[in-house]
């Protein structure tokens, strides 16, 4: 390999998000990416009057610097990577944030707050910002399939590590810089990458992670700009590199594979529950015995069996000491709570942390199980479960899902999303018209800048 070029699938990958303009990408692929933008803002807005965004943004009004980006949310603003993890934290605040089911990444977390403060400051085109979106979900989704699915069972949660590469990407193409600093960016992403899974139990870091890695891509960025230069073999590099830590069975070919042609941006799905993903297809399961006449009070005992890397998301000890954080990652908490409640949803959610004696001794009569025939399914089926409910009655009720209700395979409808956000600005920004915001969104590549479109919406004055 010549000096001073990075490795080929690096090299590509970074040519190409480095040439990468609005005009060269489907249709079909920017009304997904402005549906991601939706969805994103709304739960920024909804993360930002959560206990954990609230504190991310006060310690910035303490230590952060000046500038131009908006903090979601609340009045004031920031440098462009305080305001990313400000905002990044406030988007993972509520588990409510878009989800690359096939390897857990949660692309707009990391990619759309990053993207957003570096537009406010440098007065960015919606146009510019849309083709630095998609940029930066593709680099992002693209190294999470390269690193493989190890990541998760080693402990490592894929939106802090991968993230910082995917907003290093995002960002690198909104500044338009040339492939060798594109290279340089992404290295610089990947040494900053970060992110144990341990975070999610009775803990804030897990919502932390996104806006680390926001805040890092805007870093990369930035850096790489001004000259600024990363190990270019950090991604690909046999010892020490982003692959060969993280990845097991890693395929750096996977970072370019199909670039322009294969979109996989169109592969993140939307949440209609504010839990964990890998509690969705159970609770999906849950609503359809249901409505089949399985309550709370004539289950005798339930069982869901899941993946490997569903039942270390979802299974783990709950005690009475919980928070809201642990109990939306937590698969006995959700599921009671949807038996309980009948749904699983923000006023659910609140409400039963005042009161869940009821719900923990439900928990009790749950079981979640490792099916270990699901592991050999294709990795867009790690959310496949099968449930089983035994009612007092004798009689036995079945269900079973392969996707979520939300994911690419089921997807929601643009009207979904419009209802979602509307649902969300409701409940934490009432001055808000969410139509308004939608047809700024909708229209976005029309916008001379975007600073001025999307801020007035997303910031108080």
């Amino acid at each position: 390999m010549q000096q001073g070029l990075p490795p080929p699938s690096t090299h590509a990958l970074a040519t190409w998000v480095s040439g990468l303009s609005l005009d060269a990408i489907p249709l079909v692929v920017v009304d997904h990416a402005k549906n991601c933008l939706l969805d994103t803002l709304g739960c920024g807005l909804l993360g930002a009057q959560q206990p954990s965004g609230q504190i991310v943004a006060a310690m910035v009004g303490e230590t952060g610097s000046a500038g131009a980006a908006a903090l979601w949310g609340r009045t004031g603003r920031a440098g462009p990577a305080d305001a990313a993890l400000v905002n990044g934290t406030a988007v993972h605040s509520f588990e409510f944030d878009d989800t690359h089911d096939a390897t857990g990444l949660h692309p707009g977390a990391v990619v759309i707050p990053a993207v957003i403060a570096v537009a406010e400051q440098c007065g960015s085109t919606g146009a510019d910002v849309l083709a630095a979106i998609i940029a930066g979900y593709e680099a992002g989704i693209r190294l999470a399939y390269a690193t493989g699915t190890g990541v998760k069972p080693k402990g490592f949660h894929m939106t802090g590590i991968a993230g910082s590469v995917a907003a290093a990407a995002a960002i690198s193409n909104l500044l338009k810089l040339p492939p060798l600093q594109t290279a340089h960016a992404l290295s610089i992403g990947a040494t900053q990458a970060a992110g144990l899974y341990s975070a999610r139990r009775n803990a804030m870091t897990k919502r932390l992670h996104a806006g680390k890695a926001a805040q890092n891509g805007v870093f990369a960025g930035l850096l790489a700009e001004k000259g600024f230069t990363g190990n270019l073999e950090a991604i690909e590099a046999p010892y020490g590199g982003f692959l060969s830590c993280f990845g097991e069975h890693a395929d750096a070919a996977r970072l370019s594979s199909g670039l322009g042609e294969d979109w996989v941006i169109g592969e993140t799905g939307f949440k209609i529950y504010p839990s964990g993903a890998s509690t969705h297809t159970g609770i999906d399961c849950l609503d359809e015995l249901m409505m089949a006449g399985l309550t709370a009070e004539n289950l005798d005992r339930l069982t869901v069996h899941m993946t490997r890397h569903s039942q270390l998301g979802a299974d783990w000890p709950l005690t009475g000491e919980h928070n809201i954080e642990a109990a939306q990652m937590n698969g006995y908490f959700v599921f009671a709570l949807q038996l309980l409640s009948g749904e699983v949803s923000t006023r659910t959610l609140f409400e039963s942390m005042g009161s869940s004696k009821e719900l923990m001794k439900l928990s009790k009569r749950i079981d979640i199980l490792h099916d270990p025939s699901f592991d050999d399914l294709p990795s867009e089926l790690r959310q496949k479960v099968r449930v089983t409910a035994h009612l007092k009655s004798g009689e036995v009720m079945h269900s079973n899902r392969d996707y979520r209700v939300g994911s690419s395979k089921l997807r929601l409808s643009d009207e979904d999303i419009a209802q979602k956000l509307s649902e969300l600005l409701a409940n934490v920004s009432p001055g808000v018209d969410p139509e308004e915001l939608i047809g700024t969104v909708r229209s976005l590549e029309a916008c001379k800048h975007l600073g001025s479109a999307i801020s007035r919406y997303v910031g108080r004055k």
